[in-house]
């Protein structure tokens, strides 16, 4: 007699889109899809939900699931974790005694390396955080706002070069190639305009000076300070949580635009990183997030809900 085949689903949710992923007792993708935001911290918790439902639904192939992992962005304890898992279990595509896991997204990056919830993640995108779980305990660093600064992320370098154009327009700094740039990109040339833009700031607007940041750092010395500055916070990020947890080596999955672009910036970073400990060993993404919530929804334990954070 053949034995049913059991489904396992795993959800990518961010602030502009959720991405699914549903795979078999094998481990093989059947079908993948992308949806609206789902990040928690952007819609309400009810939208969040509707969100997966669509994303189910824009599934080529779709089965019931013997158990669900949604990493999401803004989940931020057991509060939200049991809210959430409460409500996905209701779901319809969701197997009456299913398993089910809910936890922030950054777990979706941690198992994005091999697959399982060890080691540490980096993520260095727009934002920036740093992750890890190390023998059943885990630890974050960063990743509060970007009004705290997200140190280290492209809003980071964006918001520091802004502020050093605001001195260039007074005189403070010299006007350079580098600020001829940030004058293009802009299209700011008078202080009145540049206070109006501080004030309505636009987190993913200011992410894209990034770019503009590590093509100038070997060359321009405001561009490079800005360079070395952020590189120095990412290594307080990943020295926080490897100390905190203990590492004696692990692996260190580095997630992100930002922290995967072949620049000045990636490599002072590393070098950082390097000096915390030689035993740490960078790696870059294997799965997909989607992908790796759904090895993670395929491991979870028979028990509903999620680890707190």
């Amino acid at each position: 007699m053949t034995m049913a085949t059991s489904y396992y689903l795993g959800f990518d949710g961010g602030g502009t889109k959720t991405r699914a992923c549903l795979i078999d007792d094998a481990g093989r993708v059947v079908s993948e899809a992308f949806g609206p935001a789902s990040s928690i911290d952007t819609v309400s918790l009810e939208t969040s939900l509707a969100s997966l439902t669509a994303t189910y639904d824009a599934l080529p192939e779709k089965h019931p699931v013997s158990a669900v992992f949604a990493g999401l962005g803004g989940i931020a304890g057991t509060r939200d974790i049991e809210r959430y898992a409460t409500a996905l279990k209701k779901l319809p595509f969701v197997l009456e005694g299913a398993r089910v896991g809910v936890e922030n997204d950054v777990n979706n990056a941690l198992a994005s390396n091999n697959g399982t919830l060890e080691g540490m993640t980096l993520i260095i995108g727009t934002g920036s955080v740093c992750f890890g779980i190390h023998e059943g305990k885990s630890w974050r660093t960063g990743g509060y706002h970007y009004k705290e600064g997200d140190a280290g992320s492209g809003f980071d370098l964006g918001f520091m070069a802004l502020k050093h154009y605001a001195r260039v327009i007074d005189g403070r700094h010299p006007a350079s190639d580098f600020s001829a740039a940030l004058r293009t990109a802009l299209g700011i040339t008078d202080f009145p305009t540049l206070v109006q833009y501080f004030d309505t700031i636009n987190r993913t607007a200011v992410a894209k000076l990034a770019p503009i940041v590590t093509a100038y750092a070997t060359v321009d010395q405001y561009a490079y300070k800005i360079i070395a500055d952020a590189a120095d916070e990412i290594r307080l990020l990943v020295e926080t949580v490897y100390r905190r947890l203990g590492f004696d080596g692990c692996d260190l999955v580095i997630v992100g635009s930002l922290g995967n672009a072949d620049t000045a910036y990636r490599d002072l970073f590393l070098q950082n990183i390097r000096k915390i400990s030689p035993a740490i060993r960078i790696a870059k993404p294997f799965y997909d997030p989607a992908h790796a919530a759904a090895l993670i929804a395929k491991s979870l334990p028979d028990k509903p809900g999620g680890k707190e954070m």
